[in-house]
């Protein structure tokens, strides 16, 4: 997992200050680009993150999406053909590049994204 930093992320909070949107969903990061796609508030016992991610992109065996986490924690899942699913790390405040994988030879059947 890699923070990204600089002029990518500042570009990004540009944006989304012009833009002013606001959804509220459930949406499950290579690099940030400068139009991010959803912006998503997650509650979980009473506590709410709120992130802003790009499209996922899927593999056979793995999803890669880059979100913004502007409050709170996230956390990328993969769900895979062996019937578990695996669950990265809580990420805080931050733009950031979350990749989960199969293990091999199983492929991905699901993924998502859990706040907190």
């Amino acid at each position: 997992m890699k923070k990204i930093t600089g002029s990518v992320a500042k570009l990004l909070l540009a944006v989304v200050a012009m833009l002013g949107l606001t959804l509220v969903g459930n949406q499950t990061a290579s690099a940030a680009s400068a139009a991010p796609a959803s912006i998503g508030t997650e509650t979980a016992d009473s506590v709410a993150a709120t992130f802003r991610c790009n499209p996922p992109t899927y593999y056979r065996n793995a999803v890669v999406r880059t979100c913004t986490v502007y409050s709170g924690q996230i956390r990328q899942f993969i769900r895979c053909s062996n019937g578990r699913t695996y669950y990265g790390p809580w990420v805080g405040r931050g733009t950031w590049r979350l990749t989960n994988v199969c293990p091999s030879p199983y492929y991905r059947t699901g993924s998502g994204l859990q706040g907190r």
